[in-house]
């Protein structure tokens, strides 16, 4: 890629597209916005440089599906839900039309991609109605994308958008699914976000022992993910709230049951996790302090 950006002038259409698509943070939905208008109206803009468009209106769908993360700003809350949605359908459709004759639409990958790009987008802007198609593919050709990670997003993804559907129980074949190649990985962070999907997904089905289970093991790989020296502050922050919620939730649960001792376990296990949270910085004090309160 630095090789053919090499070859085009500086001020090139398809050159300011391609470091767009390609910026290690996502550009601004106002940025990916101009570049769109300008492409549109850009001459012999056609063949090859449509993959070039699509994957633009897929990085603009998603800025504007999340004006507050790193592409936002006060200019990104310009576009809505609707924008997002209408950019990842037209993304969507360019690679659906093309799959027999473009080399670039038929990857599997690029099709989950700008599938999954459309799913969100469309549960954002409350089109339920319109995801049924876009998880169909991505449904089908997950098990031949050749990056794991992404076939673990799309089984995942799969899942949580069951789960927004409210359907529960056609979340838990896909995230075992992302749950198994994560768990071939060697990935915990991936086995920790699929425990966490499953027991929403129990919890919405009021399977109450299953659930219990799931946040039991929850717990245990969120810790484990806190513990783990290769993850980000971030991560390990994120991981210890999710540990101690699970905790909390288990324990709530031995509580109304009679089961003292294994309340009292919990208990422990959290004293445990909030003191290390609180040498490590991994938690506000506020936070740790209405975990306390629980365990108290």
């Amino acid at each position: 890629m630095d090789a053919w950006c090499a070859g085009q002038a500086s001020d090139s259409l398809e050159r300011h597209l391609v470091e767009l698509v390609t910026a290690p943070e996502a550009p601004s939905a106002a940025l990916c916005h101009a570049a769109l208008e300008r492409s549109a109206s850009a001459p012999g803009f056609s063949g090859p440089d449509q993959y070039l468009r699509a994957a633009l209106l897929q990085r603009f769908a998603l800025s504007a599906v999340d004006p507050g993360g790193a592409g936002g700003g006060r200019r990104a809350r310009a576009f809505g839900p609707t924008d997002a949605y209408d950019a990842a359908a037209e993304a969507f459709a360019w690679c659906e039309a093309s799959g027999e004759n473009d080399a670039v639409a038929r990857v599997p990958d690029v099709a989950v991609e700008l599938g999954l790009t459309l799913v969100r987008a469309a549960l954002v802007a409350e089109r339920g109605e319109a995801v049924e198609r876009p998880l169909a593919v991505v449904a089908e050709l997950a098990p031949n994308v050749e990056a794991s990670h992404v076939r673990f997003h799309a089984w995942s993804s799969i899942a949580i958008a069951r789960l927004a559907l409210g359907i529960p129980e056609e979340a838990l074949i896909p995230v075992n699914r992302a749950k198994i190649l994560a768990d071939r990985a060697g990935d915990l962070a991936g086995q920790w976000h699929g425990e966490r999907i499953r027991a929403q997904a129990l919890g919405m089905m009021g399977r109450e022992r299953a659930e219990v289970a799931a946040h039991a093991e929850l717990a245990g790989l969120a810790e484990r993910v806190a513990d783990d020296l290769d993850s980000t502050p971030e991560l390990r922050r994120d991981a210890t709230i999710s540990a101690l919620q699970a905790r909390a939730h288990v324990l709530a649960h031995m509580r109304a049951d009679g089961r003292d001792r294994a309340a009292a376990n919990e208990i422990e296990a959290m004293r445990r996790r909030m003191a290390r949270a609180r040498a490590a910085g991994d938690a506000d004090d506020a936070v740790l302090a209405e975990f306390e309160a629980l365990a108290s």
